[in-house]
């Protein structure tokens, strides 16, 4: 592959750009979902799919199993949310969990959040091969992670990823990449987080 601004940084491509006259040389960062106006995913699921194939409302489910509120449907939460939840109580709590086949959406307070690591699946390294022995690398969980370090065991197409330091909202279905420095070791996609030692769940 060849990457013809692998060399300069994004200042440097944009005062190239506004010199040579190109209308787009300060239009604002795709980043995310950029298609979507106002990063309101929701509506474009409800605008794309059928109303028969949208999932109607369910329960909010607290970490004791209580039945806590009703929730709007499962494809306007996501691990980690706190705005928007409409519960009220003695302590703000978060998106934990998200059950699609029973849809229900469990919460709980922040401390519920962490993870001390993941199982992954559908991994790829890029040498080709898996590492023979536990690696130690950067793991970044989300694309705006800071990254943080691991160690990654890898298990054919699956891989056994435990945080050096516990980390909040790992949302199984997002891709978890693995580096060294900036390069790319390999990455999946996340499975299911895994409980701090002495949390429920464990």
């Amino acid at each position: 592959l060849i990457f013809p601004l692998g060399g300069l940084d994004k200042d440097d491509v944009r005062t190239r750009a506004r010199d040579m006259g190109l209308s787009t040389w300060d239009k604002a960062d795709s980043e995310d979902i950029c298609f979507v106006p106002g990063g309101d995913y929701a509506r474009i699921v409800e605008k794309v799919a059928s109303p028969d194939e949208l999932p109607g409302e369910g329960e909010f489910i607290d970490a004791a199993g209580a039945v806590v509120g009703t929730h709007k449907g499962i494809h306007q939460y996501t691990i980690g949310q706190r705005r928007g939840l409409g519960l009220a109580g003695k302590e703000r709590l978060y998106v934990t969990e998200i059950d699609a086949t029973q849809n229900k959406v469990h919460v709980g307070p922040r401390a519920s959040l962490s993870s001390s690591g993941l199982r992954a699946i559908g991994c790829h390294w890029s040498s080709g091969q898996q590492p023979n022995e536990p690696l130690r690398c950067t793991v970044k969980i989300r694309y705006r992670h800071s990254g943080v370090d691991a160690e990654v065991i890898g298990l054919g197409d699956r891989a056994l990823v435990r945080f050096s330091d516990p980390q909040d909202a790992v949302a199984p279905g997002q891709a978890v990449v693995f580096y060294d420095g900036d390069a790319v070791i390999g990455g999946g996609w996340i499975k299911e987080p895994l409980p701090v030692a002495g949390t429920v769940g464990e």
